[in-house]
């Protein structure tokens, strides 16, 4: 009796798999990617909490409309699709909405370990070609100390993001925090547009 109880149990949990078992990867030319995958789970769950950080709270659309203000300022500071942007910031909810603004308007975020300095820093930031830095207020140390040997230039391609707002953006960056405030929350029409083949992220190895 205990078998065949047992061979239901594993029955049953089979049949939950098989929907995974059934996915197929979509074509680098289908037009998916992580940030429509993003904008479709809110429209399904958009009161449900999505990310909870030291007290802090997002539900899924209040998140995907922070990611959607970044991502239209972003764009006026002339990011755009296939551009390649630096992104340096310890672990925060700030990372993540970084992340998938960059991935709604088809840029490539290249996610810097933000325990590197110095050389190390300095070459990953110019591995990844990268035509703008976002970094946060709790790492503008290490990226003051590493300008001089990026290509980027003070006042437009630096964007700092406020951690505790215990400081204010240096002089040589631009306050995308303060920027994003007052831009649209609604959706960028060209997201849907992007490809599957597209590059949404470089991803550093431990050995790099």
């Amino acid at each position: 009796m205990s078998r065949i109880l047992e061979f239901f149990r594993v029955l049953r949990e089979f049949s939950h798999m098989i929907p995974a078992l059934r996915y197929k990867p979509p074509a680098d030319d289908d037009a998916v990617s992580m940030a429509v995958i993003l904008e479709d789970t809110v429209a399904r769950h958009p009161d449900s909490t999505m990310l909870m950080f030291e007290g802090r709270e997002w539900t899924w659309d209040e998140f995907n409309r922070d990611s959607n203000r970044l991502a239209h300022y972003l764009q006026s500071q002339g990011i755009k699709r296939g551009n390649a942007v630096a992104l340096y910031m310890e672990n925060r909810g700030e990372y993540l909405l970084a992340m998938f603004a960059l991935m709604k308007l088809g840029a490539i975020a290249g996610l810097i370990n933000n325990s590197l300095t110095g050389r190390q820093l300095a070459h990953c930031i110019n591995t990844v070609e990268c035509t703008k830095c976002i970094f946060g207020e709790e790492l503008v140390s290490p990226i003051e100390a590493v300008r001089a040997e990026l290509g980027l230039q003070d006042g437009r391609d630096y964007l700092w993001m406020a951690d505790a707002n215990q400081t204010t953006a240096p002089d040589w960056a631009v306050n995308a925090s303060i920027g994003m405030l007052d831009q649209a929350t609604h959706n960028l029409p060209h997201t849907r547009d992007i490809l599957a083949g597209e590059t949404a992220l470089y991803v550093f190895t431990s050995g790099t």
